[in-house]
């Protein structure tokens, strides 16, 4: 198992979002006593709140940002969480160690002021007490030295991979049938690069372990399309015991819906992804390939090769729902004390679906 590290520091946030809402009221009141009596009230409210991420008067964004990567520079990197190595010391120190860290606005410890900035100095915290203030800026938060890792692992994107990869382009052989040993073939080879495959995702990881022998990961397996929804439902619809519960589709699935206190519908859409790599290749620590077309018999050293076949694609996609069963999902039942708070939610989607044809190694 490995995970992407950063060498550098940023802040993540939600997106913008802005909500609006509108209020009228009009009042009218006569009499005709003692003369008369007369008055109107015209109430009109317009209100917009908007939730976006601190761009001004933040100058602490200005000391971080996610960085290019260069020759000698890791912006991103693939490390195993279980690896034991030496931490840059010198880094940790700079952005404070163990201890809490905290942003200063400002002015410090000013009150009632119409503006209030972040600052590029921190304070540090520990057990409660602050023990430094520290100054920041885009050097001192930036790993200057690669991190020492007995496993390395690197990675081409789909742009990168079509030219230097193990192999240029993905290999999908016929189902049932071996690769075939006369002039013939058997396979289907398709770019790296379409209309789900963009040509900055990450199409090849390669692993290379202390003994020098290098697994190749050279097929994204990709999930074509997702969708999140959630959704108020009907009181006494749901069930504990089941988890389930039911919905009109059409209607409370959309924004027709009027179930509950809040008549509540999301939808969320993900574009394609790539949620796992095949493994593709191991080749040895003396592996050389001499025509540069992937791992052939021609070439020095050894190695063993996995060929895979594509049974669903972005033209026949293996479609897929959880909770699986029709007008379905799962059940929230929020509150006990009100029941109208009820939630249901389910997730659907398209996916590649590839299966292990054969294993080739040399005798």
């Amino acid at each position: 198992m490995f995970r992407p590290y950063r060498g550098d520091i940023w802040f993540v946030y939600d997106h913008a979002m802005a909500t609006k809402s509108k209020s009228n009221d009009f009042t009218f009141e006569h009499g005709l006593g003692d003369i008369f009596h007369g008055g109107a009230e015209v109430a009109l409210v317009n209100a917009v709140t908007k939730s976006n991420p601190w761009l001004v008067d933040n100058f602490f964004k200005d000391a971080i940002g996610f960085k290019e990567r260069d020759t000698s520079y890791e912006n991103v990197y693939f490390k195993n969480p279980g690896e034991k190595g030496i931490a840059d010391s010198a880094y940790l120190e700079m952005i404070g160690n163990d201890n809490l860290m905290r942003v200063d606005l400002s002015p410090l410890n000013a009150q009632s002021l119409p503006t209030i900035t972040a600052s590029r100095n921190f304070s540090l915290f520990k057990n409660g007490q602050l023990v430094q203030h520290k100054p920041l800026s885009a050097s001192s938060i930036t790993k200057s030295q690669r991190d020492k890792r007995t496993q390395v692992i690197s990675y081409l994107t789909a742009g990168e991979a079509s030219l230097v990869g193990l192999q240029k382009k993905i290999r999908s052989y016929s189902l049932n049938s071996f690769p075939a040993t006369s002039c013939n073939t058997n396979y289907t080879d398709f770019s790296r690069i379409d209309y789900n495959r963009k040509s900055y995702h990450v199409s090849e990881i390669d692993v290379l372990n202390p003994d020098g022998r290098k697994y190749v990961y050279g097929i994204p397996v990709y999930n074509l399309s997702q969708e999140d929804v959630a959704m108020a439902t009907k009181s006494g619809d749901g069930s504990n015991s089941t988890g389930m519960t039911s919905y009109v589709a059409g209607v409370d699935n959309t924004i027709k819906n009027n179930n509950g206190k809040d008549a509540y519908y999301s939808r969320e859409k993900l574009p394609p992804y790539s949620h796992s790599f095949l493994l593709t290749g191991i080749l040895s620590s003396d592996y050389v390939d001499l025509t540069g077309d992937g791992i052939t018999e021609d070439d020095m050293g050894d190695a063993i090769k996995f060929n895979y076949t594509q049974v669903y694609n972005s033209i026949n996609p293996y479609k897929w729902r959880a909770p699986f069963e029709a007008n379905q999902a799962s059940y929230n039942e929020g509150l006990k004390t009100d029941s109208r708070d009820e939630k249901g939610s389910y997730t659907y989607g398209t996916r590649e679906q590839w299966y292990l044809n054969s294993i080739e190694s040399k005798l």
